[in-house]
């Protein structure tokens, strides 16, 4: 049974790269995105097609919610029967507070601390959240 690497945020960029080349590497790869399930599937699609499909799993879920953490590592396990690696890739930034953030100055005191705390969340307590609905796995696999 291949090794099983559960990658936050997989759905693009640093994490969709991890996934490939895990894929490539002979890995079971499950990929997060907290969003947008259109294109959390088609990413998924297009992996289990170069790969086999079998070792590609991908599920909405935000990392910053303590329930999402937990059921995707439930998930995992179901898929995989394990959780060898947990990459905390997940995150969220400026461009959650201003749209146009490389064109425009934008003090920090205008922020909207509820746009400023869903980025917390997500680059702070997400990784805290996975690790802690992942690790009691791994421990007990050694």
């Amino acid at each position: 049974m291949a090794r099983a690497i559960l990658i936050t945020g997989g759905s693009r960029g640093f994490g969709l790269s991890f996934a490939e080349a895990l894929l490539g590497a002979g890995y079971s790869v499950a990929i997060t995105a907290a969003r947008d399930q259109v294109a959390l599937d088609a990413t998924a699609t297009d992996l289990a097609s170069k790969y086999r499909a079998a070792r590609v799993l991908g599920l909405v879920a935000d990392a910053g919610v303590a329930a999402e953490a937990d059921r995707t590592v439930t998930e995992v396990l179901d898929r995989f029967g394990r959780v060898d690696i947990l990459i905390n890739n997940a995150g969220r930034g400026t461009i959650e507070i201003n749209l146009s953030f490389h064109r425009e100055v934008f003090p920090f005191w205008e922020i909207d601390p509820v746009a400023w705390s869903g980025i917390i969340q997500t680059n702070v307590t997400g990784p805290f959240l996975m690790a802690r609905a992942v690790a009691p796995h791994m421990v007990k696999s050694g």
